[in-house]
């Protein structure tokens, strides 16, 4: 990097991940703001420890990024949509609105954090499948349901998710996105399993969080079900539940063999 002074710097590499010297250059630089573009809990705290002078922002990227050749990577993202949706203090995230246009939208917290509760348990069974996209395809039960857990352990809300829903937003990555997604998906996010593992860790202690004090111990019964246990007037309990814990000890025989 260079003396000049760097009004915004954003990060696409987990800031606990950035080699020593590229993190001390930023820290000489102390740019304004910084924007972190992992979603794992507890890395917006760590750059905030790493970069005390600077705001930290987060930033959900709406886009699919494919290294061509050497330093060249290419750029794809829905036509009209946003490149960043963005998460910070309001007033800075408004100014960053008015500076770089539709590039990004402002959005509350759980707007960031829930979008890859939904997409990345499908990320998770595509990498425990060692990047098949033909066995998610034929697969989607166990991720659609870590991901109906994973969302209510963001939000608290219980949201209606089917595999055949999961299989037309596949079909339609297949036919509208111009890079063979088949490929790709495997390739880029084979690259970050052990990001998309400590995700789903995250999401799983959030979960245990949500259970009720009053739940009763599981009975012997519980554990041999498949599904999430409900208890007597509340919703199934996701601590109980097992697909999402059974997605981390997939990945987690993948990524640690």
């Amino acid at each position: 990097m260079s003396s000049e002074l760097w009004d915004l710097v954003v990060l696409t590499t987990r800031p606990g991940d950035l080699d020593e010297d590229v993190a001390s250059s930023i820290l000489a630089l102390r740019p304004g703001l910084i924007a972190i573009t992992s979603q794992v809990d507890g890395d917006r705290s760590v750059a905030a420890s790493m970069f005390p002078d600077s705001e930290i922002l987060v930033f959900s990227p709406a886009l699919l990024s494919e290294r061509t050749t050497g330093r060249n990577v290419s750029y794809w993202h829905p036509p009209g949509m946003p490149v960043f949706m963005a998460s910070g203090r309001g007033e800075t995230v408004r100014g960053l609105r008015r500076r770089l246009g539709g590039l990004i939208v402002g959005v509350p917290a759980f707007m960031i954090s829930a979008p890859p509760a939904v997409f990345i348990p499908y990320v998770a069974e595509l990498s425990a499948r060692e990047g098949n996209w033909a066995g998610l395809r034929s697969h989607l039960r166990r991720p659609t349901r870590a991901a109906a857990e994973a969302v209510h352990a963001v939000t608290g809300v219980w949201m209606p998710m089917s595999e055949r829903g999961a299989g037309l937003v596949l079909d339609a990555l297949e036919r509208f996105v111009p890079i063979d997604v088949t490929e790709y998906a495997g390739r880029h996010f084979g690259r970050h399993e052990g990001q998309t593992l400590d995700m789903l860790d995250g999401w799983l202690s959030r979960a245990a969080e949500r259970t009720p004090a009053r739940a009763q111990p599981l009975t012997p019964a519980m554990r041999r079900s498949p599904t999430p246990t409900p208890v007597t007037g509340q919703p199934p309990i996701p601590a109980q539940s097992s697909a999402l814990r059974e997605l981390v000890q997939a990945l987690r025989l993948r990524v640690t063999r």
